[in-house]
């Protein structure tokens, strides 16, 4: 276990201070400012109040603002404690029926392995962070990798130090490289329906249905089957989308064709107006016929004739 931390109210302000003068990704931290962090200790990292890591309490603090807010007042506790219980539903008997409860459970041997090894990953990173050569933050599996972005998005409130893991699984699910059983547990971590990991996967797929790469009936069936309901639901919204720009597009194609072709018809000729608001030319082809502001025919030589009155019957 690591030892307990004897910081000061002096200590905090000035790792407070340290935070507010520097950018916030401390991966772009001078390397002397980096260092410093570790004047903070160790705090172990515990899954279900097992140890399975330790880490400078400076720099979990100084990534993780969820850490920040609970290690700024206990700042001398020895362990950060993870349970990563997960929803599970039981059905149990009751006065004669049978009723499904919802609960949270604590995860299986092997989701634990997982979790453990995903904050093995992000411990280190985080000590490689108070050193002149930051490691990246990677894991030794897709699984693990899947876990360390959920702690890092979710539990510990920093997706900026995760995006790149974000944009592989996206990039991979564009080039169709994952399983589907990976899509769902990519799926099943993310955290609503604004999760970036969970847009860029529905963007995919339905980039893959219009352009045939993906049968819509194989893809049909992956979205209904148990875990994606999330997915399908980002999938079904993002092709509404598009299936109302789609039509509103052809509203405007055929809105313009119909622009265009009344334009080229009043060229060849129908009814243009003349200079005066008394009189007009109606164009009928060979001949103009002048018209008064009564409505009266004009000879064309302007000699007074015989006037008739023009009604629309007789234009052509």
């Amino acid at each position: 276990m690591a030892p307990v931390a004897q910081l000061s109210k002096a200590d905090m302000c000035l790792f407070l201070q340290q935070l507010q003068a520097n950018p916030p990704d401390i991966a772009v931290w001078d390397p002397t400012m980096r260092l410093s962090l570790l004047r903070g200790g160790l705090v172990d990292l515990t899954i279900y109040g097992r140890r399975v890591a330790s880490t400078p309490r400076f720099a979990l603090m100084a990534i993780s603002t969820n850490a920040l807010a609970y290690i700024a007042k206990h700042p001398c506790i020895p362990a950060i404690n993870f349970t990563f219980d997960v929803p599970a539903a039981r059905t149990q008997a009751k006065k004669g029926q049978v009723e499904l409860v919802l609960r949270r459970e604590k995860m299986s041997d092997a989701q634990i392995k997982v979790h453990e090894a995903a904050l093995v990953s992000i411990a280190q990173w985080l000590t490689s962070l108070c050193t002149p050569a930051p490691k990246a933050l990677v894991g030794a599996s897709p699984a693990i990798e899947t876990c360390i972005r959920f702690i890092c998005a979710h539990t510990l409130g920093m997706p900026q130090y995760v995006h790149h893991l974000t944009d592989k699984f996206i990039m991979q699910a564009g080039k169709l490289a994952l399983s589907s059983h990976h899509v769902t547990e990519l799926v099943k971590s993310c955290r609503g329906e604004d999760d970036a990991l969970l847009v860029g996967l529905a963007g995919k797929l339905v980039e893959k249905r219009m352009s045939g790469q993906v049968a819509a009936q194989q893809l049909d069936a992956f979205l209904n089957a148990d875990g994606n309901r999330m997915l399908r639901e980002k999938v079904d919204g993002l092709e509404r989308h598009l299936g109302i720009k789609i039509q509103a597009e052809k509203l405007k194609e055929v809105v313009g064709n119909m622009v265009q072709a009344l334009s080229k018809k009043r060229e060849i000729g129908s009814v243009d107006e003349m200079e005066g608001a008394d009189k007009m030319d109606v164009d009928i082809g060979s001949g103009v016929i002048g018209v008064d502001a009564d409505g009266w025919q004009v000879s064309p030589d302007g000699i007074p004739k015989k006037k008739q009155k023009v009604g629309h019957g007789q234009l052509p």
